[in-house]
């Protein structure tokens, strides 16, 4: 094609939609609708009406007066008014369903369940503290266990009430805890449905545990999910696969020590180790306690006795000495404590074969009552949106008559066959 053009010669350009016919031009395309036959049409026309009007009878039904006392705060109002404040109420109650825990007592009351190790409740998040995922596309999701998280788990099953608590779904974080906890060590567990979202944020708010939350500690690596209350926390650095991690078994005697020593709030201990390496500076703590506790017991020994103190003490010369000093008797019955444990689970270990098919036979039965339980009930959608999801029934818990070795749980046979 020659594109040369001669000087002073124009050259004109076609326009494509000039060569098309006149009643072609700007003819606008037809819907989906336009094209529908009439019967179509009448057919969407009636389901669009029904969709306009089912929406704008919820809008009038959801202004209804309430059926319980929460009525009597509207009851000075005019009408419409109430109407609109009643419609709003319901709305907030639905977007409260996707905000807020379905329940605002997420454990069942301590005077039901038989009586824990310890007055201490503690919550451990999942991911990052106790396991790490990864994804590749040869392997998908791989999930390994921090070392040490067997023997921690079976300690600290024996100091306190233990909770699981994490932010991933149930359906998710279930098939991780049957091959994690696959003997119901920590028998209470907490998923993403339990969880809060604030400002953008999933939150675990331990004020919903229905616990005292002066004995409440939880371990986490993610400082969001303990930002309503960082004074109950205990920050965990999160694990992300390393082989030679030690912090869950350094953090052991720490954690002993709340028990051990009955401390009364433990929020007012933990934010003193804010920021800190825990491990570490608990074990210098310790040793400088431990010093500070021998020099007052030496200097009270050399105090003069007076009055009886004295007449008792000459014909026990030498005894007063010989006793052991108090924070001694505290080191020595953490010992102790730590050798039945030590003991137990090496029992724990040998027999989990065994008490892995008795724990599965429990929870096959437990599983039953559940499906039982659920098919008795009926639940509509607004229940549902508003009430949440029914409560899962909890095991039956044996008789003092009817209690015997076949009933008990994994970590009670062990502790009594160790005994």
């Amino acid at each position: 094609m020659n594109t040369n053009f001669a000087r002073g010669q124009t050259t004109s350009v076609t326009n494509p939609v000039e060569n098309l016919p006149k009643k072609s031009r700007n003819k606008p395309k037809k819907s989906s609708v336009d094209s529908m036959s009439p019967e179509a049409k009448r057919a969407y026309e009636a389901f669009s009406f029904t969709i306009l009007a089912s929406t704008i009878g919820l809008v009038i039904y959801s202004g209804r007066p309430f059926d319980t006392d929460r009525e009597n705060q509207y009851k000075d109002l005019d009408t419409f008014t109430a109407w609109c404040k009643r419609l709003m109420a319901r709305t907030k109650d639905l977007f409260h369903f996707f905000t807020e825990p379905s329940s605002d007592k997420l454990l069942p009351d301590q005077d039901s369940l038989p009586p824990p190790p310890s007055q201490y409740t503690l919550v451990i998040n999942l991911d990052q503290t106790l396991i790490y995922s990864t994804w590749d596309r040869e392997n998908g999701w791989r999930t390994a266990k921090r070392p040490g998280v067997d023997y921690f788990l079976f300690f600290v099953a024996n100091l306190f009430e233990v909770v699981i608590f994490t932010s991933q779904p149930s359906y998710v974080a279930e098939q991780i805890l049957a091959k994690l906890d696959p003997l119901g060590l920590v028998p209470y567990r907490l998923y993403r449905e339990s969880t809060r979202y604030v400002e953008g944020k999933i939150v675990k708010d331990i004020s919903k545990l229905n616990r005292d939350p002066s004995k409440i500690i939880i371990m986490d690596s993610n400082p969001d999910s303990y930002s309503l209350q960082p004074e109950n926390a205990i920050a965990v650095p999160p694990w992300k696969g390393d082989s030679k991690d030690t912090f869950l078994i350094d953090i052991l005697p720490f954690l002993e020590s709340f028990p051990l020593f009955a401390v009364n709030d433990v929020r007012q201990v933990l934010p003193q180790y804010k920021e800190e390496n825990i491990p570490k500076a608990y074990t210098e703590w310790e040793e400088q306690w431990s010093k500070q506790q021998q020099l007052e017991w030496e200097k009270k020994l050399k105090q003069p006795k007076k009055g009886l103190a004295s007449l008792v003490s000459a014909f026990s010369s030498g005894q007063i000495q010989e006793q052991i000093p108090p924070y001694k008797q505290k080191l020595m019955q953490r010992q102790m404590m730590n050798d039945d444990i030590n003991n137990s689970y090496r029992d724990y270990k040998r027999r989990s074969p065994e008490l892995q098919q008795m724990y599965k036979s429990s929870m096959e039965n437990w599983q039953k009552q559940v499906e039982e339980s659920m098919k008795e009930k009926r639940t509509t959608f607004w229940e549902l949106m508003t009430q949440g999801v029914p409560q899962i029934p909890m095991p039956d818990l044996p008789s003092d008559q009817d209690k015997d070795n076949s009933q008990l749980n994994p970590l009670q046979q062990t502790n009594s066959q160790s005994q």
